[in-house]
């Protein structure tokens, strides 16, 4: 009898324990679903001591990555990729993400190692090339990213992300004639994007082209009216140009459109 106790007492605990990581786990995805990234952390790290084996611990880290990135804290995403990658091995998925993650913590160099090792394993893979050159950029090292996104570009020369990447890089190093001679041929191109001229006011704003910056960023606004950040750009010029009352009214529109 006492013996039966015991395997009763024994069963019932490792039932609440399957039962406290499914409740906690379900609910952290639902958090993850509604946007609510905080929440989600917290029930996903309550669930970390309930994970009944590495299936468990792997879908954990790899929703904590996310939910921490979404959150902004992209130092406990780190954690919880090396933590999914440990578990699951080589994945061009995890290690695109982890780079990502490493971007956005200024650790560079990382990125663009993460990159190699899914390029060492596929040369042509396009997701890794354009991170790495991304990577080479904002480190400052503009002549490399060129070569970069040039050679992204012999490989898919239709790639609107790359063409726009080399276009920036050219911005970066004061090539401004090359970076408005690319720009201008992708707006010809894709003329209902407003990132292209936004890019392209970019460049004109570095130059003290003040006029023609404001023109493309209204164009961007008429193609996106409901971009707050848009709005924000719009009064910086404004500003700088000396228009202090239009500069207050895009101010109070970019402030509306955060709010809704």
């Amino acid at each position: 009898m006492k013996r039966l106790i015991t395997l009763l007492l024994i069963f019932s605990t490792a039932t609440a324990f399957a039962q406290d990581f499914e409740t906690l786990f379900k609910e952290g995805v639902t958090h993850i679903n509604q946007g609510n990234f905080a929440l989600a952390t917290e029930s996903l790290q309550k669930a970390m001591p309930h994970a009944r084996n590495e299936s468990d611990r792997f879908n954990l880290h790899l929703n904590l990555a996310y939910s921490y990135m979404m959150a902004g804290n992209s130092d406990k995403a780190l954690e919880h990729y090396n933590g999914a990658i440990k578990i699951h091995g080589y994945s061009k998925e995890l290690l695109l993400q982890r780079a990502t993650a490493f971007m956005h913590t200024g650790r560079f160099d990382e990125t663009i190692e993460d990159c190699n090792s899914i390029l060492s394993k596929n040369a042509d893979d396009l997701d890794a090339m354009l991170c790495k050159a991304q990577a080479c950029m904002a480190k400052g090292e503009n002549s490399k990213a060129i070569e970069e996104f040039t050679y992204i570009i012999g490989k898919y020369p239709a790639d609107l992300n790359a063409r726009l990447g080399l276009a920036m890089a050219y911005k970066n190093g004061e090539l401004y004639e090359k970076a408005t001679l690319l720009l201008g041929l992708l707006i010809e191109e894709f003329p209902g994007n407003p990132a292209l001229y936004i890019a392209r006011s970019d460049v004109e704003r570095e130059q003290g082209l003040l006029e023609l910056a404001l023109l493309d960023v209204e164009k961007a606004i008429e193609l996106f009216p409901e971009n707050a950040e848009y709005y924000t750009l719009h009064s910086i010029l404004l500003e700088e140009c000396g228009k202090k009352a239009a500069a207050a009214k895009s101010r109070n529109k970019a402030a509306m459109l955060k709010n809704q």
